[in-house]
């Protein structure tokens, strides 16, 4: 049997490794399939495939977006979109821009808490990122002496409502949907945990979802009957993966441990060609 880990981030958003450092770490886990869902951007996807087939490994392009669910913030995974979409590019480079503005807020909510933090050092540092986000910032607050470690970095600064957090700007759930739609490829809720009432994940259906992250760090053993009981009542599809970012232990003890078999991205991939033929 086949593992896929369906969810994991490479340095082209906030994970910490490269392709080439994260192809021989899925090796070393025993995963035969990987799924790249970066955050808001697809350049860690296109970089990953020209690893495809190395070591025998299968990887497959994702994305991770962020859309707002009636004010809150929920994240949609794509797969098998195709990136060349004019919607999805006009979309990436527009978030890519929110991100910018939110970094800068947030370095000015710092500054006003005694913790100086240069936006140009820190866009210059992190170029290899095409979505500097939160994660960069807390490295640079650690590594500034400001706090110990990243968690303390989120816990007291950066989390949210936290003194130096903004809230990200995003699109209406529905739009997300339909433009990983528009781009031929198919959507998951992303880690849905305690946080989603059946009545939010049936709306969510009828916007037009694929299925649901069933398997991820953050769910138990109940989350898992939950939503796999869901999938199977509405007629949908059930992905999985680590959310591996590289900078905990617990990443590097997750990753090869949550996955899909080999049947599931079968699954995927008939769903996506049936999509395909009716066009």
């Amino acid at each position: 049997m086949l593992k896929a880990d369906l969810h994991i981030h490479t340095s082209y958003s906030d994970g910490k490794l490269n392709p080439a450092e994260i192809i021989n770490l899925a090796k070393e886990k025993g995963l035969g399939i990987i799924g790249v869902t970066d955050h808001d951007n697809i350049e860690g996807s296109q970089a990953m495939l020209e690893h495809n087939g190395k070591h025998g490994i299968e990887v497959i392009p994702g994305i991770e977006l962020s859309a707002d669910f009636h004010g809150k913030e929920i994240h949609l995974l794509g797969y098998f979109m195709n990136f060349k979409n004019p919607a999805l590019v006009e979309h990436l480079k527009l978030i890519k821009n929110l991100r910018i503005r939110r970094i800068d807020k947030m370095i000015g909510k710092l500054k006003n808490l005694g913790v100086n933090i240069n936006s140009e050092a820190l866009f210059e540092k992190y170029s290899s990122s095409f979505s500097v986000g939160r994660p960069h910032l807390a490295n640079e607050i650690v590594e500034k002496g400001y706090v110990k470690n990243f968690q303390t970095a989120f816990n007291r600064y950066l989390g949210d409502n936290k003194p130096a957090f903004v809230k990200k700007d995003n699109l209406n759930f529905e739009i997300i949907i339909e433009l990983i739609k528009v781009s031929g490829g198919l959507s998951f809720v992303a880690h849905p945990g305690s946080y989603f009432r059946e009545s939010a994940l049936v709306e969510l259906k009828k916007a037009g979802i694929n299925g649901i992250e069933v398997y991820h760090p953050s769910h138990n053993d109940s989350h898992n009957k939950k939503y796999m009981k869901f999938v199977k009542e509405h007629n949908l599809l059930a992905v999985g993966g680590s959310d591996f970012h590289g900078y905990s232990e617990y990443d590097y003890y997750n990753i090869g441990r949550f996955f899909v078999d080999e049947d599931v991205i079968k699954q995927l991939k008939e769903k996506v060609k049936s999509i395909k033929n009716k066009k």
